[in-house]
């Protein structure tokens, strides 16, 4: 068995990826990653496939588009739904995290103001 592990661009030694690479700009070098595997002598190209977790898993089924010849395909933990979806479900979470932060700066500034105010009924 041969495995082949790699990590974002900018782990580690690597050199930083741009910052707006998109998920299909992420599946060339995974690509290409596969591609080195098939070239090393100690593997049998018939028995190689990828797998990804994550954003890994979904980037698996672009590289898999691409007309790579694989064994088996492994997404772990991957969305189920389209990146659009992806997107509108991040915004939501973002808006209700902000709200719920605001909400507890809110808390913690009425908290505040009644311990000043029990403090001067001394």
């Amino acid at each position: 068995m041969a495995v082949l592990r790699f990590d974002d661009r900018g782990v580690g030694s690597s050199e930083p990826g741009n910052p707006d690479a998109t998920s299909f700009d992420l599946s060339y070098d995974a690509e290409a990653a596969f591609d080195y595997l098939l070239t090393r002598k100690e593997v049998i190209p018939s028995l190689c496939g990828i797998t990804g977790h994550s954003e890994g898993g979904f980037i698996n089924f672009m590289v898999l588009k691409g007309g790579l010849t694989l064994l088996f395909l492994i997404s772990t933990l991957s969305p189920a739904v389209t990146g659009a979806e992806v997107l509108k479900l991040q915004q939501v979470e973002a808006v209700f995290e902000n709200e719920s932060a605001r909400a507890g700066h809110r808390a913690k500034q009425s908290g505040l103001r009644a311990s000043f105010r029990h403090s001067g009924e001394t």
